[in-house]
């Protein structure tokens, strides 16, 4: 399997053009993906064997294939999902970008400069202490409209590093496997002590601007990419959910524009909207 996967490797590269030669290495690979699979557990561990050296080639494969020969990429993706529960190895921060934009992240708030998105102005903004104490912090004493003009700060800011956070999650086992350092992932404990030490003071600052509040996030993914997220807010009114959708059209390689969100109150009652990057949508009840 390991030639079959380097040849057609070195195929795409080098003859991207000739559908002849890429169909006929993709094919010997998918016969030794099936070769190994009919061997039972021990066939098995030697596909995810390889899958476990090979994520970027694998991940370069699939990029190139996914959108230029999708029944190819088909056939030879779905016996490796099936044998090695193989997923592609994406940034986090990127993949965490594009999902956001129409969920909490609109058009006006754009940032290039911010990686990750979390923090443009309208959300956490610059990791500085200055920033933070003057922007994302609640202290005892503070005017009624300083508070109004924080609390939506920090609470985006703590919505979207519990997305991020689990996007982050799936994507770093990927990667400390790979030995790989993509942009702003690498691969060292560091990266994890930071993001772990950054989230939990991110909530300390939440919990004393929302000292009654509880905030739960739920990234659920599907073909190895993020299309739901689901958002508990509980506070002594009681409890609102909100669930956002986002589909990854793989062809493409881009998410939809739309995304949609279903709102249900503490009430019963539920609401739902559609929004895109450049427009937010507006609830409208449905029952």
């Amino acid at each position: 399997m390991e030639a079959a996967l380097l040849q057609l490797v070195a195929s795409v590269k080098t003859r991207g053009g000739d559908a002849g030669a890429i169909a006929a290495a993709a094919l010997r690979l998918c016969k030794s993906i099936d070769k190994l699979a009919a061997q039972g557990p021990r066939g098995l561990q030697a596909v995810q064997d390889v899958v476990a050296i090979y994520p970027v080639a694998l991940s370069s494969l699939h990029r190139a294939l996914v959108g230029a020969r999708p029944q190819l990429h088909a056939a030879l993706f779905e016996r490796l999902r099936l044998a090695a529960d193989w997923r592609p190895i994406l940034p986090a921060n990127r993949v965490f970008e594009a999902f956001v934009k129409g969920i909490t992240y609109f058009d006006d708030e754009r940032d290039p400069a911010a990686r990750p998105a979390y923090h443009r102005p309208s959300a956490c903004g610059p990791a500085t202490f200055e920033h933070r104490n003057g922007h994302l912090v609640c202290v005892e004493g503070m005017s009624p409209a300083e508070l109004k003009r924080r609390r939506p700060l920090i609470e985006r800011c703590y919505v979207e590093r519990l997305i991020f956070d689990q996007i982050y999650r799936q994507e770093r086992p990927q990667v400390a496997r790979s030995g790989a350092t993509l942009p702003f992932e690498a691969a060292g404990e560091g990266r994890d002590e930071g993001h772990v030490f950054n989230l939990e003071r991110t909530k300390e600052d939440f919990l004393a601007c929302f000292p009654k509040t509880k905030i739960t996030v739920k990234v659920a993914y599907q073909l190895g990419m993020p299309h739901r997220v689901t958002m508990e807010r509980t506070t002594q009114q009681g409890k609102t959910t909100l669930v956002f959708e986002k589909e990854y059209l793989h062809a493409a390689q881009a998410y939809s524009e739309v995304a949609t969100c279903t709102r249900t109150m503490p009430d019963g009652s539920v609401w739902v909207s559609a929004s895109t990057f450049e427009v937010p949508g507006a609830f409208e009840r449905v029952r």
